[in-house]
């Protein structure tokens, strides 16, 4: 299929670093691929909405399905394809 090919200008890569079962706490890191002027990235987690963030950034997981999203903007203010990692998190019994 051809579309398994196809590369994205700006394009973000969503990477889960390190993830603490204990205590839910994740570490994320964002990656920009070929972004030509890159400004920043925007990050919504569990659709509390787009805010701006770091490339490395610690959440704490809640309890099921978690869904974080990023994308990043440019000096132009265009915003690249939205970037999606569905995690799912079940606490330790004891």
């Amino acid at each position: 299929n051809i579309s398994d090919f196809q590369y994205f200008v700006n394009q973000t890569i969503i990477q889960l670093a390190e993830k603490n079962n204990k205590t839910g706490e994740a570490e994320v890191v964002l990656i920009a691929v070929n972004p030509a002027t890159f400004k920043h990235y925007m990050v919504d987690i569990n659709g509390k909405g787009y805010v701006k963030s770091e490339n490395v950034f610690k959440l704490k997981l809640k309890t099921g399905i978690n869904r974080i999203k990023a994308r990043l903007v440019t000096t132009f203010n265009w915003e690249g394809p939205e970037t999606e990692l569905v995690l799912f998190y079940k606490p330790p019994l004891f």
